[in-house]
């Protein structure tokens, strides 16, 4: 079996095979965000010394050092010219910044699709793991420990490591070359898209599902303006009338998105019903882009339907 190996230097003309590369503009600009980011936690840190607080500083400056290490890996790696994937005849070569995950197609049991603090991967389920984890070094193995607790696989293919233009042939290329895998990634990304398309589906169980939410949502309005003495009942009644067809417009843009990844995380959940309660407050202005959209869209079946 192929040794693991410790940071390595890739040439595109070394080895033959299909070579996938990381999208440089965008793992950029989310190096430059955590930048931001760090700049902000180390003001914030400044700020909390000044005041004489010196865990906030401390919790500050450990964050600022975190994030700028991120950034710093991520721009190295994009940078370098390192590919992130190699396929060779014999092999599925994986890059990452602990080490080279060399894999041979006849162990591969099969991938399996996960998502872990909302990134997707695919997991690379092997007939022989426990030897591939021997292979690693001590330092790798500990930081898979840390991956084991965080419900990430030491095998995997991050799928936003690879550029969108690679995703579908990387697809066909590994389902093609793990001849002894008992799953394939395009059978599950087939019932993935089917799954989602029925989840995002607008019809009168949504619109039922929407005002079963908006009632929620009136409720809570309804004691919030309560509590400051400024209860306006007809304001909240057209609200909540008018929920769902905002909502739809909400949902079509970001909205599904966020309810795909809310079981990934509480936060984004949170952030999913703050978001939801703000659109019933400004349904009056949403809620006319919404209707036209369910009438088009009614109109739109109606004469499909009529020409079948």
């Amino acid at each position: 079996m192929t040794h693991l190996q410790q940071n390595p230097s890739i040439h595109r003309e070394s080895t033959p095979g299909l070579y996938y590369y990381s999208p440089k503009i965008k793992l950029t600009l989310v190096a430059l965000i955590l930048l931001v980011f760090a700049v902000c936690s180390l003001g914030i840190a400044v700020f909390a010394f000044m005041e004489g607080d010196w865990l906030i500083g401390g919790i500050g400056i450990g964050v600022a050092i975190l994030l700028v290490w991120i950034a710093y890996g991520g721009i190295k790696r994009v940078w370098n010219g390192e590919p992130y994937l190699l396929l060779t005849e014999d092999e599925l070569i994986i890059y990452t910044s602990k080490c080279t995950m060399p894999i041979k197609w006849e162990d591969i049991q099969g991938f399996r699709m996960q998502e872990v603090h909302l990134n997707k991967s695919f997991e690379v389920k092997l007939y022989k793991e426990t030897e591939y984890l021997t292979l690693m070094s001590q330092r790798t193995r500990h930081l898979n420990k840390l991956n084991k607790a965080m419900k990430a696989s030491p095998f995997a293919i991050m799928w936003g490591q690879v550029k969108r233009k690679d995703r579908e042939e990387v697809v066909r290329e590994l389902d093609s070359r793990a001849v002894a895998a008992n799953y394939t990634i395009h059978d599950q990304m087939k019932a993935e898209r089917k799954e989602e398309k029925r989840r995002r589906e607008i019809n009168s169980k949504y619109i039922g599902k929407a005002y079963g939410f908006g009632l929620i949502l009136a409720m809570f309005t309804y004691f919030l303006f309560h509590l400051s003495n400024a209860v306006d009942l007809a304001y909240i009644v057209v609200s909540f009338v008018l929920y769902p067809f905002a909502k739809m417009i909400y949902d079509i843009l970001i909205g599904f998105r966020f309810s795909d990844k809310m079981d990934s995380s509480i936060y984004l959940a949170q952030f999913h019903y703050l978001l939801n309660f703000i659109v019933y407050l400004f349904g009056l202005v949403i809620a006319p882009f919404g209707i036209l959209y369910f009438v088009c869209k009614t109109i739109y079946h109606f004469i499909k339907k009529r020409r079948e």
